[in-house]
Formats: C-alpha cells, structure tokens, sequence
C-alpha cells in the first residue's frame, strides 16, 4: 500500500482594503493577556506592588481616550 500526500492550499480572497482580524480585536486580545499576566498570583510576584496592575491601568485609560476620541 502506498501512501500519497496532498498539499491542499486555501487561498482567502478578501477584498482590497479589509483586514481579516481588526485591530479593535487584536488590543482586546493582548489587553486580556495583559490583565492575566498581571495578577500577583505566584509567591515571587508577590512583592512587586502595584506595579504591574499600575502599568496596565495606565494603558487601558489610554486606549479608552484614544477611542473616545476616535483615533482608534
């Protein structure tokens, strides 16, 4: 018995000027890892502070005023 291969590509014909993922949904997605990677959960993380949940506030207040003011 012999097996044979097929390479079988999908070609995704979008139109000319849309993107398949919007970058709305691309700051979601790293937002969300942001605030996960950002929990002082193990025992070495403990003693950052604040720091890591300042710095991701201070990015979420910043990406809300640049929607607000519809530059994103």
């Amino acid at each position: 018995m012999v097996w044979k291969a097929e390479w079988h590509f999908i070609y995704l014909d979008f139109k000319e000027g849309t993107h398949p993922m919007g970058i709305g949904t691309i700051l979601i997605i790293v937002l969300i890892l942001l605030l996960v990677g950002g929990l002082p959960v193990f025992p070495h993380s403990r003693s950052w502070g604040y720091g890591p949940s300042g710095i991701i506030g201070t990015i979420l207040v910043i990406l809300l005023i640049l929607v607000l003011l519809g530059k994103i």
